[in-house]
């Protein structure tokens, strides 16, 4: 084998292991976990279903699946949404283009009395986006109702929202 082929492969062999015995790559060392902050109360994975008498499963109902990041003092929310087939405004009907949609809500709050409060941007009109409300959040094992309106109003559906046990 000529040298500089050998060479080559005692670095791709040696630098891997020099890395490992260095305590490269096994996760935060306690200074970093030191700097995080904790988590707020809305962080987690969340469900979001519709309450509408022709939906018969709960699959069918389910609206949204929302994926929250908070941290602990702040009522910012990085929110991101996956649309179920409930989005769809007759649930009964054929899955409508928003089944499926997938996005983030860039001005999601936590509400001054604790709720929720998120525009997602799933109206075919720009200029009239829904936004998510929830008065308070729930307590573990438990669902909250609240609704889903358009900013015009012609749409307003009543939906709960639960932490998701996935």
């Amino acid at each position: 084998m000529p040298p500089h082929r050998l060479s080559l492969l005692l670095a791709a062999v040696c630098l891997p292991l020099a890395a490992l015995a260095a305590g490269a790559g096994h996760g935060q060392t306690a200074a970093e976990r030191a700097l995080e902050t904790a988590p707020g109360p809305w962080q987690g994975n969340w469900r979001v279903t519709r309450d509408d008498p022709r939906m018969r499963t709960r699959a069918g109902a389910e609206l949204a699946r929302l994926h929250i990041i908070q941290e602990q003092g702040s009522r910012v929310l990085e929110l991101q949404w996956t649309a179920g087939r409930a989005m769809c405004e007759d649930p009964a009907g054929e899955p409508c283009e928003w089944a499926g949609a997938a996005g983030e809500s860039a001005h999601a709050r936590q509400t001054q009395g604790g709720g929720l409060t998120a525009p997602l941007a799933v109206s075919a009109d720009p200029d009239d986006p829904f936004t998510l409300h929830f008065v308070r959040r729930p307590k573990a094992g438990e669902a909250v109702q609240g609704t889903l309106s358009s900013t015009r109003g012609d749409i307003r559906w009543h939906v709960r929202i639960e932490r998701d046990a996935q």
